[in-house]
């Protein structure tokens, strides 16, 4: 308790503070919610703890790409979907690859293996690299002072 005490008091806030900053970002991030991408904010800021010389984590999930973990599940026509395959992956990791997309140029975004299109995370961070956002870190994308760090995210449908 004394540790809680003191993270509140001398590097995060009070209490009352961090709900406060909560319940702003829970409210801003509603306004950040269109046709094609959610925007949430993760990590401490996200949970409304602005502790000093922390990063800004941002998760873009984009709305036009989904993906199923059932194979039999039909695609929605103005999706773009995705299968999980977990054969050959290490625990934790999937393949994902391509059912629907009446795109053509998805395949940009994707890596060819024998006859069909897998969802490449290298390829989709080279697609979304700008001069603010041009660094890979890990998942993310990151500005060159360390202040952001955006995951681009796709959206998981279960059943």
């Amino acid at each position: 308790m004394a540790l809680y005490h003191y993270l509140c008091l001398s590097i995060t806030g009070i209490e009352e503070h961090i709900k406060t900053t909560q319940n702003d970002e829970r409210r801003q991030r509603s306004h950040i919610d269109d046709n094609k991408e959610t925007i949430i904010t993760s990590g401490s800021f996200g949970e409304g703890l602005e502790m000093r010389g922390s990063d800004l984590d941002i998760m873009e999930v984009m709305k036009s790409i989904e993906v199923c973990e059932d194979a039999n599940i039909l695609p929605k026509a103005d999706k773009i979907s995705f299968t999980m395959e977990m054969e050959d992956t290490h625990p934790g990791y999937t393949k994902l690859r391509l059912v629907h997309s009446k795109y053509q140029d998805i395949s940009i975004l994707c890596i060819k293996i024998d006859s069909d299109f897998y969802f490449s995370n290298i390829l989709i961070k080279r697609r979304f690299t700008t001069d603010i956002l041009s660094t890979v870190h890990g998942p993310c994308l990151s500005d060159k002072y360390g202040l952001y760090d955006v995951a681009y995210c796709l959206h998981s449908k279960y059943g």
